[in-house]
């Protein structure tokens, strides 16, 4: 073996660990994006939680309201001495009731689909970081491998001459 093979083992020797450097940077930035896909998963299934909520505080409101709009029904139909009792002055009474349920129901199931469609998106975010962070890994491991062999096969070149 002469210098100028040495020198070209040098050489490949270098060229490998630039490689890994690479691959081993490319992983380090597809952990940092798994870290930020696996944040907004947690996020979206927090907004979740929270959109539930507050479809949960609206409905109670709206059910709330409705309880005061019949109570201040009954109140107008007693003063005007209407009987409580009567078929129109308790279907008044009724419709507010159903509707006010109606109108909380339809607020639930809406808050519903949002918070449903927040924890899509949050399984979307998980698998997307478990595929990145797979890739990443299996990317280095052949860029590893890859250099390791380009390396050994070359010095074998050289050795052999």
């Amino acid at each position: 073996m002469d210098a100028w093979d040495i020198f070209n083992v040098v050489i490949k020797v270098v060229q490998a660990a630039f490689q890994v450097k690479k691959a081993v940077e490319v992983r380090k930035e597809a952990k940092y994006q798994t870290d930020i896909l696996r944040q907004e998963a947690k996020q979206a299934k927090e907004d979740a939680a929270d959109e539930r909520q507050q479809g949960l505080d609206e409905a109670r409101r709206i059910r709330l309201k409705s309880i005061l709009n019949m109570s201040e029904m009954k109140s107008d139909i007693a003063s005007n001495n209407i009987l409580l009792s009567s078929k129109t002055a308790l279907n008044l009474v009724t419709d507010e009731k159903l509707n006010g349920e109606l109108d909380a129901l339809v607020t639930l199931q809406n808050s519903e689909r949002t918070a449903e469609n927040y924890l899509r998106q949050s399984q979307k975010y998980y698998q997307n970081a478990a595929l990145k962070s797979a890739s990443s890994k299996n990317n280095l491991v052949n860029s590893v491998s890859n250099s390791v062999l380009n390396l050994s096969s070359n010095i074998l070149k050289i050795a052999q001459k």
